[in-house]
């Protein structure tokens, strides 16, 4: 299932009234294309007060076209000859509960599956990642406060180019940038220098940054402990709402493990 922003009110017409939505090819994700369910993600300046996905429907057909034939009598925008995919998506289905984003999202198009689309509970159940990365998130759901102080694939600084955070999480004093490096690629030479660079961003940002290994998320327990002592150290969770200053660790059992 693709997720994929309309960042306008004609766009969304075009799906709800006319049944298609765009996806420029330039910039076509590659991963899960091509795709056989849509979801819209809509921003506040479409939807109003809040940035949700709530309409979603089955992909009937993609075809190639220019952006003339696209939308023949629109401005062209400098965009003449600009080639997008027709996702003709004739009939669409509404959410009895809209999945909301807490927090200002840009994600231009998400990889997802229409389980985990009518499973949502929040805008970061969405996400369909690596193994890795869904076991730290389950452990992260399960840490008292963390909800919505904590944001998945969050794209940061707000600007064209920007680094893909695997997780965001929101503190009163430093921020913390937690990835997941799963170790066929991050291993590898050209990724440990990529990683170093955007390391070194972070950290100059203001940012803290933490990297769990396979190895290390062998034992999420140790790990979601890490994290927590370094939201206290960061002065807490930042978010509205009464929250704790210190994040509270797992309950345990005798045998050490989460409850």
């Amino acid at each position: 299932m693709l997720v994929g922003i309309v960042p306008h009110q004609r766009d969304l017409a075009f799906l709800l009234e006319h049944g298609w939505y765009r996806v420029p090819v330039d910039t076509a994700p590659k991963r899960g294309w091509p795709p056989r369910w849509f979801a819209a993600f809509e921003p506040k300046g479409v939807n109003g007060s809040h940035q949700v996905v709530q309409h979603y429907g089955r992909i009937e057909s993609i075809r190639e076209v220019a952006r003339e034939d696209l939308l023949p009598g629109h401005p062209l925008e400098g965009r003449s000859g600009r080639r997008y995919f027709r996702l003709g998506i004739p009939s669409v289905t509404t959410l009895s509960k809209p999945i909301v984003a807490t927090r200002n999202r840009r994600n231009p198009f998400i990889s997802t599956t229409r389980r985990r689309l009518l499973a949502a509970e929040t805008f970061n159940d969405l996400f369909n990642e690596s193994p890795l990365e869904e076991k730290l998130w389950a452990a992260m759901k399960g840490l008292a406060g963390m909800e919505p102080a904590v944001e998945r694939q969050y794209g940061w600084p707000e600007s064209r180019q920007r680094y893909w955070l695997d997780f965001a999480i929101f503190c009163t004093g430093k921020n913390i940038d937690v990835e997941t490096d799963g170790d066929a690629y991050h291993l590898a030479e050209k990724a440990v220098k990529a990683d170093k660079k955007r390391d070194n961003f972070m950290v100059a940002s203001g940012w803290s940054v933490a990297r769990y290994t396979t190895d290390e998320l062998r034992d999420v327990d140790r790990c979601m402990d890490q994290i927590a002592q370094t939201i206290s150290q960061n002065g807490g969770l930042a978010h509205s709402g009464s929250v704790p200053r210190v994040v509270p660790r797992h309950p345990k059992n005798s045998q050490g493990r989460l409850l």
